[in-house]
C-alpha cells in the first residue's frame, strides 16, 4: 500500500522577504489585482486607511511570490508559509529592503482571501506557549488562470534594489512556555551593524562576483535553467559574538540553488551547456588549523586502533577497534565547535548513544563498554599525534576556522570572477566547466596560500578534483 499523498499545506516554504519585480508587466498585473480589490465591498474594510503605494507594494510583493512558487513546481501542490505573530515581522531595516510591515501584509493577505484568489490554511497557535500561529496560503485557481492570462515572465523578478548580501545572525537558545519536558529550541535572529570599510568590501566583492555569474547560463537537473533573480540572491551568513567583528561564519548560500544537490545530481549541471568538474579542498579545517600553526597540510583523519589494555583500569580483554576515517572526521570536527571539555563529553556520549547510527558509529557503541574506559581518555588517544590541533580543539574556534574557510573560498571565487570564469561555490568545493580545471586547482592553491601564510609543496596534499564521471 502506498503511503498517503501529502496535502498541498504540507509542502510549503516561508514567503520569502525578498523577490519582488520592478518590470511593466508586474506592475500592471498588480494594479488590476488591486482595482478588483478595492471595487469588492467585502475588502473596503481591510483595505481602509493604508496608504495606495505602501499597498500596492504589499500586494506585488505576495503575488511575485505566488506566481514565482508556481511556476517553480507547475502546479499548485506547494504554498507558502506566513507567520501571523507580529513580533516575527520586527527586523533591522537593512534586512527589510522592501519596506513590509505586519499590518499592511496581513490585510492584504485577508483580502486576496475575501476575493477567493488565494486558499488559506489557518495555522494553529498554543494558547500557552503562542508559538505555531503559521498560516499556509496558495494561489486558487482563479489566481492562476490570472497568471496565465498576463503572460508574465519569471526572468523578470528581482530581489529589491537595496537586497542584503552581508547578514549578521544570532542564535539564542528559548524553552517553550509550558512546555519545560522538551529541549530548547534554538532560534535565529537578524542582528543590525553600522557599516565599515570591512563590510563595504565584502557587498562589493561578492557584487562583482554576483554581476559575472549572471552573464552565465546555470542549468540544474531537476529545476532546469536558474533565473537572474537566483543567481543574484546570495548572502553571506556570518555569526554574532560580542562584537561585530566579522570572524565567525561567513559562508555564502543561496535560497535555492545547486548547493541542495547530491553529488549525483551536480554532475548534471551545465555552465553555458558545458558539463563541469568539482574539486575540493580535502580535510579542510584541520588542514586550516595545520597551516595557522605553521605545519603542511597532512591526512588529519588517519585511521588509528583501539585496544583495550590502553586505557586506566581496562582489563586488557577483548577486541581491538579500528578507528575509521568517518569517526574520526565526525569526532575532529565536533571538538573544534565545542567550548570545553565537558562539552566534548557530552558530545563524545551522544555518538555512542545515538539512536540512528551507521555501521560505524555502531561497532563503536558495542565496543566501548568493553574499553572499560572515559569519553576523556578516549578523546586523549584520538587527537594522539593531532597536538598541532589542540589550541583549536574544544575552545569554540570552529566559528573562526569556518570564517578562514569562506575568506580562502572568496578569494577563489575574485580570482577566477577577474578572469571571467564562471564558478559555482559549495562552501569548500567549486563547480567550472571542464576546460576551467586547471585555472581552478590554480586558484584555490593561491587563495589557501594567500590567507594561511604556509606554501604547500603539492597542490594534491590539499585539492581532490572529481570529474563527477
Amino acid at each position: 500500500m502506498s503511503p498517503p499523498r501529502a496535502k498541498w499545506f504540507e509542502n510549503t516554504r516561508p514567503i520569502d522577504i525578498n523577490v519582488y519585480s520592478y518590470r511593466k508587466p508586474f506592475r500592471q498585473f498588480t494594479r488590476q489585482i488591486l482595482n478588483e480589490l478595492e471595487d469588492s465591498r467585502s475588502n473596503r474594510r481591510q483595505l481602509l486607511h493604508l496608504d495606495n503605494s505602501e499597498l500596492e507594494r504589499h500586494l506585488r510583493w505576495v503575488l511575485v511570490d505566488l506566481f514565482d512558487l508556481w511556476v517553480t513546481h507547475g502546479n499548485r501542490k506547494h504554498g507558502l508559509g506566513v507567520d501571523r505573530n507580529r513580533n516575527k515581522w520586527v527586523m533591522a531595516k537593512r534586512y527589510n529592503a522592501l519596506g513590509l510591515r505586519y499590518q499592511p501584509a496581513l490585510r492584504v493577505l485577508d483580502a486576496l482571501e475575501e476575493s477567493r484568489l488565494i486558499e488559506v490554511k489557518k495555522g494553529f497557535k498554543d494558547p500557552r506557549s503562542g508559538f505555531g500561529a503559521n498560516t499556509k496560503i496558495r494561489s486558487s485557481l482563479r489566481l492562476v488562470r490570472r497568471f496565465r492570462e498576463a503572460n508574465l515572465n519569471r526572468d523578470e523578478l528581482d530581489p529589491p534594489t537595496n537586497y542584503e548580501t552581508i547578514w549578521l545572525a544570532k542564535t539564542e537558545k528559548v524553552v517553550d512556555p509550558g512546555a519545560f519536558w522538551t529541549n530548547p529550541r534554538r532560534i535565529r535572529t537578524w542582528v543590525d551593524y553600522e557599516e565599515t570599510e570591512q563590510t563595504a568590501k565584502m557587498r562589493q566583492q561578492l557584487a562583482n562576483y554576483l554581476h559575472e555569474l549572471t552573464r552565465h547560463t546555470i542549468v540544474l537537473s531537476e529545476s532546469g535553467t536558474l533565473s537572474r533573480k537566483d543567481l543574484l540572491k546570495a548572502r553571506r551568513i556570518f555569526g554574532y559574538q560580542v562584537a561585530h567583528d566579522f570572524k565567525r561564519g561567513g559562508r555564502l548560500y543561496w535560497h535555492a540553488s545547486w548547493q541542495s544537490l547530491s553529488k549525483r545530481d551536480r554532475s548534471k549541471v551545465l555552465i553555458d551547456n558545458q558539463e563541469v568538474v568539482e574539486a575540493d579542498y580535502r580535510s579542510f579545517q584541520p588542514n586550516i588549523a595545520y597551516a595557522l600553526a605553521g605545519i603542511q597540510p597532512s591526512d588529519p583523519y588517519e585511521p588509528i586502533s583501539l585496544y583495550p589494555q590502553e586505557f586506566p583500569g581496562s582489563t586488557g580483554i577483548g577486541p581491538h577497534w579500528q578507528i575509521g576515517r568517518k569517526f574520526i572526521k565526525r569526532v575532529l570536527n565536533g571538538l573544534f565547535y565545542v567550548r570545553n571539555q565537558r562539552a566534548a563529553i557530552a558530545y563524545i556520549t551522544s555518538l555512542y548513544s545515538h539512536p540512528d547510527l551507521d555501521e560505524e558509529h555502531r561497532q563503536f557503541s558495542e565496543l566501548w563498554p568493553t574499553l572499560n574506559t572515559t569519553p576523556t581518555a578516549l578523546i586523549k588517544r584520538i587527537i594522539g599525534w593531532r597536538e598541532h590541533l589542540l589550541p583549536y580543539l574544544m575552545s569554540d574556534k570552529g566559528m573562526y576556522l569556518q570564517w578562514i574557510d569562506s575568506e580562502i573560498c572568496m578569494s577563489v571565487l575574485e580570482i577566477l570572477t577577474n578572469q571571467h570564469i564562471p564558478v559555482l561555490p559549495i562552501h569548500d568545493s567549486f563547480l567550472v566547466k571542464r576546460r576551467d580545471r586547471n585555472h581552478l586547482v590554480s586558484s584555490m592553491f593561491e587563495a589557501f596560500t594567500l590567507h594561511t601564510k604556509v606554501k604547500i609543496s603539492s597542490p594534491s596534499y590539499l585539492i581532490n578534483v572529481d570529474s563527477l564521471d
